[in-house]
């Protein structure tokens, strides 16, 4: 984020955080319960042989149980060029069951995802909401946290009325946002679930489509807007993140 010349609030961690990148402080948060971090680490035992996790706080990243897939999580886009790496630290369950938790990532193969699902799910943990993010992510979220509140919050914030939004997305943790905002795009390689959802489709997000929706928003806004009506619109816009 350093890299980018960011002067606007900034959605963080599906929706966990507003960020302000001049300040370099967090404008809003919301929180895993205390009583949900035991969720995580019974999760984590129960499925031991092949589930790494990280814990997201206000402080930082930690990594309290590292498998493969979690370095290659924290590796960032190394296997793509890119150098940088997430920083973080290793910590243990009794570390960081202290802090405040923004949100919990566990990685594990694509065939396990749907029994982690429902393992979470029967433990009946108040507070919180579960969410794919990834192939190979599942994510444990504070219940009122997702892009399409936070995008709501940052409007408000911003005096922006979410009718004049876009958003873009390919995952399931995409799927409030793309509602939210005056007009969403599926990149074409999103998951059906979020193609069925969003408004509008573009090209893949390998091959330019921040770029080319900007691109066809210059030409023609009247007609990226015209999928949804202004009734929709207008419910929409009165929707409130923190009720």
């Amino acid at each position: 984020m350093e890299s980018l010349p960011l002067d606007l609030p900034v959605i963080l961690y599906n929706g966990a955080m507003l960020y302000d990148p001049i300040g370099k402080r967090p404008l809003w948060t919301a929180e895993i319960p205390p009583e949900a971090h035991i969720a995580a680490e019974k999760a984590a035992e129960r499925f031991s042989a092949s589930a790494g996790m990280e814990v997201l706080t206000p402080e930082g990243l930690y990594a309290v149980r590292v498998t493969p897939m979690i370095e290659e999580h924290l590796g960032g886009l190394e296997h793509l060029g890119v150098l940088r790496k997430v920083p973080y630290r290793e910590a243990s369950f009794a570390e960081v069951s202290r802090m405040r938790w923004l949100k919990v990532m566990i990685a594990l193969p694509e065939e396990e995802m749907d029994a982690l699902r429902a393992f979470l799910e029967g433990l009946c943990v108040p507070g919180v909401r579960f969410v794919r993010s990834e192939r190979y992510y599942f994510e444990m979220l504070p219940a009122m946290a997702s892009k399409g509140a936070a995008l709501t919050a940052l409007c408000a914030r911003c005096g922006i009325s979410l009718a004049h939004t876009v958003a873009i997305g390919d995952c399931d943790n995409d799927l409030e946002m793309l509602e939210a905002a005056g007009a969403g795009y599926a990149v074409a390689n999103a998951y059906p679930s979020v193609r069925a959802k969003a408004g509008r489709t573009t090209c893949s997000n390998e091959e330019g489509a921040v770029a080319a929706v900007i691109a066809e928003l210059l030409s023609d806004p009247e007609a990226v807007f015209s999928s949804r009506s202004n009734t929709e619109r207008n419910d929409i816009d009165g929707r409130n993140p923190e009720t």
